[in-house]
């Protein structure tokens, strides 16, 4: 059920109990910055030493209050959080945001006060930000409670950039650079350790607001992984994009994460495909983030395509921009001859009209001929994003931004600029006027791909839920438990409907004569036991076995190793399967995460798993689309498109397997973990050749 955060981050009234003079304490920032901002409403500051604080009457305790606040901030000792808190309760505060620190980030006695305060909170319906929070704030009320050092002054207007995150200095670094970037600022919410307002509950509330036009968001932890997914797809269905920068990378990083917002952070891997998948933008540094803000805070037009046209008087800028398109998965437009043959009219005799396009100093005695030059470029149905790229323009500036600015409102193709060097004021009246633009080419090209990503995320957000048929199976499991052989994990896939090479289980020697006849030569014959996952490595499997003699040779063998190495190994006889033909080699897996349930893994198979690290992610219920975003996003794509040789496979083949345990997963949650290695695609047939599963216990 969504929060009502109007009291919060719309309040008509803000109470600061902690009231100081002193502007360096968050007491006392809170209130400058209310002040500063021209908050409209009442600033009530508490604190029973003071009779005023910044000129404001300063009351003794809630009780002596005759407005009851919208919104209270709690900026005490953590000794007295709770108390503090249960006196807004009592009154019927409708939203507190606790500034205090010292709970589950700090230490053990902070657990368990942090549980206390989460039971107390249960328990009413004052709704509360933190602790440990630095604060809200809402520009477009104007309301600032978030007292980060950065935010002393209001210096521009409102912008369309909201953002979240779990760190409060976070927060303020990107208040600061969407200031200092001419853009401005929105809204601005410090989770802190996310008690009780969440991240969903922002970014559904901040996404409906007329005024923004993308949200960005620190994440070190996904708490409520189904609510961020609504909220994520409610965003996107108002066309608000929501780009995250997810913390805990490495294992340092996630266990400072760990500590600094008291929360357990999941697999990053797994967190940022479950994020994309759901129709986030995940960007990997701070850089990223701040070029997607700008690009989705201001470009409002929809690329049809991967296609670039730049425009640049420098040829080294045009070879640089070539470089960084082509490294962020983008192409350069190939201009058709009617556009080559306009260009040329408008250049220098020795200037080329191919892209990208070098004026070389014509832009010196000519300014205004970029408009013509513009013009021709986004006319060309082989553009799909215009990147005009000024180098070092300091002279005729002016002229060449308006010029800029005039084309761009004039072509409905997105417009992405680059103004190297020159002055940084430029590059704000150009940004003033709705337009990105960006210092370096690399820049750039990060923006023109997160834009063509945004578009593909646009086009995917619905996912499948098919109807249940492996219930059964449950029967089947009932009284196993632990890893299975692969004669029973066969059993399994087979019963879902996944296509087997024939084989059998046989208890002795004979037994595996028998099947292998039954079967037809040559097969391959395995040991069978669940106390042996990885056969291969100890001399367990031997393929392209054509005779009943070496069938008794190799199973006499076999028997032997496992009697002398693993002797505590249930040996349960071996599999014989028919052999595989030659194919392509995949692999899927599936492992259960803590918060998001089952996830899949697929890609290159065979010995070379671990080290081909190339594997798509995917978080049941996918749809198709989601499946070719993952494999295209992840570089398997040559895998499907045909590589050394090898014919082209069809698509359909492993996305209906990737539907079948998808399904099974999801209704059999006693599995714990799976994997079927290698899956062969040969002759437009898909077999999975090994398979291991885990049932809990």
């Amino acid at each position: 059920m969504s929060m009502n955060l109007k009291p919060l981050l719309e309040p008509r009234s803000v109470a600061v109990i902690g009231a100081t003079h002193n502007t360096q304490k968050p007491g006392g920032r809170a209130i400058q910055y209310l002040k500063n901002y021209s908050f409209p409403g009442h600033i009530i500051p508490i604190n029973p030493n003071r009779e005023e604080v910044a000129g404001i009457k300063c009351h003794a305790s809630l009780g002596d209050l005759d407005i009851l606040p919208d919104m209270a901030i709690i900026a005490v000792s953590v000794n007295k959080v709770c108390e503090t808190l249960e006196a807004c309760q009592k009154i019927g505060i409708p939203a507190v945001t606790i500034y205090s620190s010292g709970f589950a980030e700090a230490n053990d006695v902070g657990v368990k006060m942090q549980e206390k305060l989460q039971i107390q909170i249960a328990m009413s319906d004052t709704i509360v930000c933190g602790p440990n929070s630095q604060g809200v704030a809402n520009f477009h009320h104007p309301m600032v409670a978030y007292f980060s050092s950065e935010l002393g002054q209001k210096e521009r207007s409102p912008g369309p950039i909201g953002f979240v995150g779990h760190s409060g200095v976070m927060g303020g670094i990107v208040a600061r650079e969407c200031i200092n970037r001419g853009i401005g600022i929105g809204y601005l919410v410090s989770l802190g350790n996310e008690i009780d307002v969440g991240l969903s509950d922002i970014i559904e509330h901040v996404a409906m607001s007329e005024d923004i036009s993308v949200i960005g968001a620190y994440v070190e932890s996904v708490k409520n992984p189904e609510r961020l997914k609504q909220s994520i797809q409610h965003a996107r269905s108002r066309n608000v994009p929501i780009i995250i920068l997810k913390g805990g990378k490495s294992e340092i990083s996630s266990s400072v994460a760990a500590s600094h917002t008291a929360s357990i952070v999941g697999d990053w891997e797994v967190n940022v495909a479950a994020l994309r998948q759901w129709g986030a933008i995940v960007v990997e540094s701070i850089e990223e983030l701040f070029i997607g803000l700008e690009l989705f805070a201001l470009c409002k037009k929809i690329p049809l395509g991967n296609k670039v046209g730049v425009l640049t008087n420098s040829g080294g800028i045009g070879v640089l921009c070539s470089d960084a398109l082509e490294t962020a998965g983008l192409r350069l437009s190939k201009f058709n001859s009617n556009t080559e043959e306009a260009l040329k009219k408008t250049l220098p005799p020795f200037a080329s009209s191919q892209n990208p396009i070098d004026v070389t100093l014509q832009w010196l005695t000519n300014p205004e001929i970029i408009s013509k030059q513009l013009q021709l470029v986004a006319a060309d149905k082989n553009v799909d994003i215009v990147m005009p790229f000024p180098g070092v323009i300091r002279q005729h500036a002016d002229i060449i931004k308006s010029q800029i600015i005039s084309i761009s409102k004039q072509i409905d193709k997105p417009m992405i600029c680059g103004w190297f060097g020159g002055n940084n004021s430029d590059r704000i009246s150009i940004r003033e006027a709705g337009i990105p633009v960006y210092e370096t080419p690399n820049s750039a090209a990060s923006a023109a791909s997160l834009l063509i990503g945004n578009t593909d995320n646009n086009n995917s957000l619905e996912t499948v839920n098919r109807k249940s048929k492996y219930k059964n199976i449950l029967n089947y499991i009932k009284k196993s438990g632990g890893i299975l052989s692969e004669y029973q994990s066969k059993q399994i896939l087979r019963s879902i409907g996944l296509t087997l090479l024939p084989f059998d289980h046989a208890k002795n020697i004979d037994d595996a004569i028998v099947i292998a006849n039954k079967i037809g030569y040559p097969v391959a014959v395995k040991i069978s036991s669940q106390d042996i996952q990885h056969k291969s490595d100890i001399g367990g499997v031997s393929l392209g076995v054509v005779s009943d003699d070496e069938i008794v040779r190799l199973c006499e063998n076999m028997s032997e190793k496992i009697y002398n190495d693993f002797p505590d190994a249930k040996f349960d006889g071996f599999l014989v399967e028919k052999m595989a033909s030659k194919g392509i080699e995949l692999f899927i897996g599936m492992k259960r995460d803590p918060s998001l349930g089952p996830v899949i893994a697929f890609g290159y198979g065979g010995t070379m798993v671990e080290f081909i690290n190339k594997k798509g992610l995917l978080i049941p219920p996918f749809s198709k689309k989601d499946i070719y975003k993952s494999i295209k996003s992840n570089g398997l794509s040559k895998i499907f498109e045909g590589y050394r040789g090898n014919d082209p496979i069809d698509y359909n083949l492993i996305i209906e397997v990737l539907f079948l345990i998808s399904d099974l997963v999801r209704d059999v949650s006693r599995i714990k973990e799976l994997e079927i290695n290698p899956l062969i695609i040969s002759n437009n047939h898909c077999y999975a050749v090994d398979a291991i599963i885990s049932l809990e216990e």
